[in-house]
Parts: structure tokens; C-alpha cells; sequence
């Protein structure tokens, strides 16, 4: 995403540590808090094989995404 902001193909909202990554950082601009009135709704999923039993790290994985994103969400 941000390879595709710095080459001007839209925005992106991106950690600081990419933004500042040396191939980006001289082409983002970062905005001002107050410029984004509030936060976009960020939908994470996951996606597995039917017909395979997940792997306890994929499981991890995914109960932990979800863990995440919902106590984000109502903060």
C-alpha cells in the first residue's frame, strides 16, 4: 500500500515505520491528526481450507486477530 501511495495511485494509512522506510518516506506525506475525523472501519478475515484442520498456531492466529479487533473497536 504504501509503494502504491508514494508512486501517487491514492492514500494509504500506514504504520510510521514503513512511512519512514528509506524508499518512501522523501514521497508520503503524513496528515494531521484533526485531518481524519475518524478512524476507517478496518475489516481483517481470514481464510482457510475447508477440508483441512487448522493448525494450532492458525488457530492462535485467528483467535488472537479477533481478540484484537473487537477491543479495538470498543475503545
Amino acid at each position: 500500500m504504501a509503494e502504491l501511495a508514494s508512486r501517487g495511485l491514492g492514500w494509504a494509512l500506514v504504520p510510521r515505520q514503513i512511512a519512514r522506510y528509506p524508499p518512501f518516506r522523501e514521497d508520503l506525506t503524513r496528515l494531521a491528526d484533526e485531518s481524519l475525523s475518524t478512524p476507517p472501519v478496518i475489516e481483517v478475515e481470514t481464510v482457510r481450507r475447508r477440508n483441512n484442520v487448522s493448525s494450532p498456531i492458525a488457530q492462535w492466529l485467528q483467535r488472537t486477530l479477533g481478540e484484537r479487533f473487537r477491543n479495538h473497536r470498543l475503545r
